[in-house]
């Protein structure tokens, strides 16, 4: 009984068994009659009972549950408790995450960073002349596929690599409030543990091995490493690649975690390595300024925007988005966001059953919802929402993105062509609240009227763009409200002499929710005027037959005078004509402004000319 329950009491004495019971349990013994009735015991204290030995034993242990002595283990008893555990298959090594076999899709550049990271782990070949390994950190939005990327890691490329001597991979995760960030924060919580992070981590690792916690708190780090490679079958030579999700989560306790377990890394000289995943890379890059270790980026941004096609292909949602622009726009506005693809979608149409055949404004809001909520992006409130948005528009005091990766409403989004890669407010959100404020907050307004028009630009619908770009600039008026720039930041464009568009100026924005004014025409100025000097964007009906289709002011600091900015949309599949003619009726319908003496410029927003690059660009 002793050597089955080494913390535990048994006392053999005279062929007679000594157990201690709780209250309860001693009153279920009564059929064994061995409590006198006339004793008394406190709640909660320990009753001895005497069984015999030969008759009573087995019996008793079905029926009473031994209590614990109350005698603190050491070093030396947990070692020799686990290692028994080993040996009789107690305790396993910690299981992988079932799935993420196949290879993450557009995820190739990052799987080969991190096989070529652990090899030359293994071969000590990045070690630092300061005798540290660099850290290899994957970071990106919640939903990106962090955990994806880190489990594939475990499951299938740390196999792949594997030789004599060995190496063999764990997965844990500190998301959420699961039981191994419990067992972490538990073994911290020790008095005058509170800095131990490498044996909380130790502990922890313990945890996933079926190691219970008042045994794995007695042992350090080494002690608890040395039972997982013991668990796992590694030789003396061998190396254990930790896969660590979600470190973030450790919030304070983050940089100080990862250094302290970086320095165990660097102490075991390749039988150890770290790969972690944090929702921001500029935190697993503060490891460069508070140790001076070098940080291996692997940021990880959305798939091409156009992968719900391979995602999709086969179902309905491909053909339903070729009929309905608004789905279109939905599939569009997931950015390769993979969950919103692939955990979003499904629950999009769990919302809205009929989504995919009546894609109505109020199923469309509703089905965002669905996506919104099921990826987690429904943190963002209306309160922080109102305060992001503006910021994110103003281009004269530029929004901290960093803020916006913290909670997680950053996309990097790559086109067909990586190095023109855009980072984003996430669409799904963005369109999530405007659709909500759109009555009542004027910028919400603005979107929501840009968002409208861009569902319905079909492949020829030149004409389409015109309200897209002239809201948009509402847009940009009322984030800059009340502030300085120049011209050339707010057209920001290259194909322009260096030297215009200096002159600083500021932007009227008018008390009314919509910034916008439409006019049969340009011909009656005086009232065009009028309405330019409120700050007004001023649209005409006739969609530029003049070769203007909409006029923009705006206020030069210095004189006080307007300036007015005559817009061309010259969206086109085909060869736009020739800039030169499209150049001359612009000035010509700018005579009525030039006669009244205001200064004016042309701006065309257009596709490149098709005659000088190539098509698929």
């Amino acid at each position: 009984i002793h050597s089955e329950y080494p913390n535990k009491l048994a006392c053999v004495d005279s062929g007679m068994l000594k157990i201690y019971l709780k209250q309860g349990d001693a009153e279920a013994m009564n059929p064994m009659k061995g409590i006198p009735e006339n004793d008394k015991y406190d709640e909660g204290t320990p009753i001895p009972f005497y069984v015999h030995y030969e008759d009573q034993v087995e019996h008793a242990a079905k029926r009473a549950r031994l209590v614990e002595v109350e005698e603190p283990l050491t070093a030396e008893t947990a070692r020799l408790h686990v290692e028994k555990g080993v040996k009789s298959g107690k305790y396993k090594a910690p299981a992988l995450p079932e799935g993420y076999t196949e290879a993450p899709l557009h995820r190739e550049e990052a799987c080969r960073i991190v096989q070529k990271y652990i090899k030359a782990v293994r071969a000590k070949t990045n070690k630092g002349p300061d005798g540290k390994f660099p850290m290899l950190g994957c970071s990106g939005m919640k939903g990106i596929g962090k955990t994806a990327m880190l489990v594939h890691g475990a499951r299938v490329l740390v196999p792949e690599l594997e030789q004599d001597p060995s190496v063999k991979a764990v997965y844990m995760t500190f998301n959420g409030g699961g039981a191994h960030k419990k067992v972490f924060c538990k073994s911290l919580q020790r008095p005058g543990c509170e800095k131990d992070f490498d044996d909380a981590f130790g502990h922890m690792l313990m945890a996933c091995c079926g190691v219970e916690l008042d045994v794995a708190q007695c042992l350090n780090f080494d002690a608890c490493l040395g039972v997982c490679r013991s668990l796992l079958g590694l030789g003396d030579g061998g190396t254990v690649v930790c896969f660590v999700d979600e470190i973030g989560d450790l919030k304070e306790q983050c940089t100080p975690a990862l250094s302290a377990l970086m320095a165990q890394m660097d102490k075991l000289h390749g039988k150890l390595a770290f790969v972690f995943a944090h929702i921001r890379q500029d935190v697993l890059n503060e490891q460069q300024t508070a140790s001076g270790r070098r940080v291996i980026p692997m940021t990880l941004p959305a798939l091409p925007l156009d992968v719900w096609k391979v995602l999709l292909k086969g179902t309905k949602w491909v053909e339903a988005a070729a009929k309905h622009p608004g789905l279109h726009q939905l599939l569009l506005a997931c950015c390769g966001h993979p969950r919103s693809l692939v955990d979003g979608l499904p629950a999009a149409l769990v919302e809205v059953p009929n989504l995919l055949s009546d894609p109505s404004k109020a199923a469309l809001m509703r089905a965002r919802t669905a996506i919104v909520t099921e990826c987690k992006f429904n943190d963002a409130t209306d309160e922080y929402m109102a305060e992001v948005v503006p910021a994110w528009f103003n281009f004269v005091n530029m929004l901290d993105t960093g803020r916006l990766a913290r909670d997680g409403l950053l996309i990097s989004v790559n086109g067909k062509h990586p190095e023109a890669a855009v980072e984003l407010l996430q669409p799904l959100v963005l369109q999530h609240w405007v659709h909500r404020k759109c009555e009542l907050n004027s910028m919400a307004f603005h979107l929501q009227e840009a968002y409208d028009s861009d569902a319905v630009v079909g492949p020829d619908a030149e004409k389409s763009f015109e309200a897209i770009m002239y809201h948009y600039e509402a847009v940009l008026r009322l984030a800059v409200k009340g502030k300085v720039f120049t011209l050339r930041s707010f057209y920001q464009t290259s194909h322009v002499d260096p030297s215009w568009g200096a002159q600083e100026v500021t932007a009227r924005v008018p008390k009314d929710r919509n910034l916008v004014v439409w006019v049969p025409d340009f011909s009656d100025m005086d009232k065009v005027l009028g309405l330019l000097n409120q700050g007004f964007l001023v649209v005409s009906r006739a969609h530029g037959e003049v070769g203007i289709e909409y006029l923009s002011p705006f206020v030069d600091v210095e004189s006080g005078k307007l300036i007015v900015a005559a817009v061309q949309c010259k969206f086109v599949n085909t060869k736009a004509d020739s800039w030169t003619n499209i150049k001359g009726k612009m000035l010509t319908a700018m005579a009525g402004l030039l006669k009244k003496n205001v200064q004016c410029f042309p701006v065309v927003y257009t596709t490149r000319d098709r005659c000088t690059i190539n098509s698929a660009t």
